[in-house]
């Protein structure tokens, strides 16, 4: 991986964006292999991709370009329910920042933002929240669903 499993390494957008790819392709590859019923392959190339790239090179916390939801996912059904959870939590809590920060706008350009709040929940509700729910206890995931609720009705209201 050139070098992306050390800290520091400086990836402009271009790299970045390959990089993704590239960890996309790999769970791809590895979803293949699970289904393949390859569940101890599957586990090893997920698991180089984690290694190759590090988490502070290129955060695992991006459901649409990243493929993180993909990945939890996979470790969930392959058993690693922690790294699952530690996936799925970065990625909520990603989508929530990005949603809040949507929020902070005055109305006036919240409705211009609106394609891409809207994007960014329905990934949060579409992808993120059926993980998360098995990932972690029930009062913690109402807790966040409410919360996505309230912050969706608010940008509603907001809105007309």
């Amino acid at each position: 991986y050139g070098g992306l499993d050390k800290p520091g390494v400086y990836l402009d957008e271009t790299n970045r964006r390959m990089c993704q790819s590239l960890r996309r392709l790999v769970a791809q590859l590895s979803i293949e292999l699970y289904n393949e019923g390859k569940r101890d392959k599957a586990l090893a190339v997920l698991e180089s991709v984690n290694k190759g790239i590090n988490h502070k090179v290129l955060p695992l916390n991006d459901a649409l370009y990243g493929s993180s939801a993909d990945i939890a996912h996979l470790y969930l059904t392959l058993g690693e329910k922690e790294k699952a959870t530690r996936i799925i939590m970065d990625t909520y809590e990603n989508g929530k920042q990005i949603m809040d920060w949507y929020m902070s706008m005055n109305n006036r350009n919240l409705k211009r933002a609106t394609k891409d709040f809207t994007e960014i929940a329905s990934i949060q509700y579409s992808y993120v929240f059926p993980i998360l729910e098995k990932c972690i206890d029930k009062d913690q995931y109402d807790e966040f669903y409410a919360d996505w609720e309230r912050m969706c009705d608010e940008f509603e209201h907001r809105l007309n």
